[in-house]
């Protein structure tokens, strides 16, 4: 009796080992049907990025001046553009 259970024992686990390596096998080859290989090629890459909202500045910063004395005249307005090293000549 004791034979028999042994026996019966042993052909389970051959069945349960074979059958978990057949199936780790054919799950290897699905796995690596998913890679396709190519051979290397030079091209343009473009990427486009599309985004909605608000762009908002990270830091403000204040910008002005002290000046001590009597200030004559000023010859730019609100938001005008200069550049560095301008000079007017009135």
């Amino acid at each position: 009796m004791k034979k028999k259970v042994i026996i019966i024992v042993t052909l389970l686990v051959v069945v349960i080992v074979g059958f978990t390596l057949i199936k780790s096998k054919k799950a290897k080859t699905e796995t690596a049907s998913l890679w396709e290989t190519v051979q290397v090629q030079r091209g343009d890459l473009s990427i486009t990025v599309n985004a909605t909202g608000e762009i908002k500045p990270l830091q403000t910063v204040e910008v002005g001046t002290q000046v001590s004395g009597v200030i004559s005249n000023i010859y730019v307005d609100y938001n005008s553009r200069v550049s560095p090293n301008w000079i007017l000549v009135p």
